[in-house]
């Protein structure tokens, strides 16, 4: 799932030209400009609901952007209940999955479980598999951007009835949620949150 999402646009990457109607650009036209000024574009909504970057593989045009940009490393989990329901957050108004920042020289497994067990107060988390990471882009407030990465992990809670939200983190409900997910959820989750368990239900469903 080699996207990146900037606010409402998503940001995919293609060796070939698409055929079907959205706004593209060659790999070699968008790397005459700094990137900032692509970014500023899809910000104010000026390419649409998706834009693809064309003529290099996903893993040449993400580098671009880590190379150009601050990145930030994050870790989290898409966590099912015995009942197989997974754990929304409801956080700046959006639904999100937990996730955080790693802390010393913890692996990203461990920083995964801990920001769990921290945002939501469940324990006995058991990583059952990696899911594809997640990328996004955000304005820095003294000007810039940084690109996200979020690690993520299929866990499963054997201790989730008693959920403790972390308000600190502006955490402000917290729902476990039956597969098909509703639109509702969808709908109002971040993009980037939407597309991963979208790709989840599809892919892992009754796993």
């Amino acid at each position: 799932m080699n996207k990146i999402f900037i606010n409402d646009t998503t940001v995919e990457f293609s060796p070939e030209q698409p055929i079907e109607e959205v706004f593209s650009i060659h790999f070699s036209d968008f790397t005459t400009s700094s990137p900032d000024d692509f970014i500023n574009k899809a910000m104010k909504g000026a390419y649409g609901k998706k834009v693809v970057i064309w003529g290099r593989s996903s893993a040449e045009v993400l580098n671009y952007f880590s190379d150009h940009l601050l990145v930030i490393i994050a870790a989290g989990g898409l966590v099912q209940n015995p009942k197989d329901e997974v754990l929304f957050i409801y956080r700046r108004n959006l639904w999100d999955l937990p996730k955080g920042k790693p802390e010393n020289d913890e692996t990203i497994e461990e920083t995964a479980i801990r920001e769990v067990e921290e945002e939501c107060g469940i324990s006995r988390l058991k990583i059952l598999a990696p899911l594809p990471s997640t990328y996004h882009i955000y304005p820095m407030t003294q000007g810039g951007y940084i690109l996200k990465k979020c690690v993520w992990f299929h866990m499963r809670s054997h201790k989730w009835k008693n959920v403790k939200l972390q308000t600190e983190e502006s955490i402000t409900d917290a729902r476990w949620v039956p597969m098909p997910f509703p639109e509702i959820i969808l709908n109002g989750a971040f993009p980037s949150i939407r597309a991963l368990v979208n790709y989840f239900q599809t892919h892992h469903q009754g796993s």
